[in-house]
């Protein structure tokens, strides 16, 4: 009996649709994913986002100094790790030695928006507050809301929302 992974295994790849694709003035590039379910396999979907921007982090030809640092923002309406806290940060580290960080170029953050805000910055608690109650306390949310505003307005975007 085969099983259906085999079956389309020369059909087309899983692959994320990015949700907010994004680069900033130091060429860091974004991908930020709004998630309101638990299938326990964050780590794993985490890695197949990472993979894509991986692509566009160096061109060929390029010394592998010159990477782009890459980014996946999760944002979760539940917490994925029941600790209570508002954010986490998965780090790859030496095996045996915690205290030995590896920077690959990739950051991978989960936010809680149910987390304890108050043990977050002032931006945090900002964007937490703006995710929870829609409300606008200051530049960044008011630019948050703007940019939800206007993909909300875009026709071309209107059946994914």
């Amino acid at each position: 009996m085969k099983r259906e992974a085999d079956e389309k295994k020369n059909a087309v790849y899983h692959g994320p649709r990015f949700g907010v694709y994004a680069e900033d003035d130091c060429g860091t590039i974004y991908d930020l994913e709004m998630q309101n379910q638990n299938h326990y396999d964050f780590e794993k979907r985490m890695a197949i986002y990472q993979g894509n921007l991986e692509k566009q982090a160096l061109y060929a030809g390029q010394p592998f100094g010159q990477r782009r640092q890459t980014v996946v923002l999760f944002l979760c309406d539940h917490d994925v790790y029941n600790l209570n806290q508002a954010c986490y940060q998965l780090l790859p580290q030496l095996k045996g030695h915690p205290e030995l960080l590896i920077d690959n170029g990739e950051t991978n953050v989960i936010v809680n928006s149910k987390g304890d805000a108050k043990k977050q910055a002032a931006l945090n608690q900002e964007m937490l507050a703006y995710f929870n109650t829609g409300s606008i306390t200051g530049k960044f949310s008011a630019a948050l809301a703007q940019a939800v505003k206007e993909v909300k307005n875009d026709a071309k975007r209107e059946k994914i929302i």
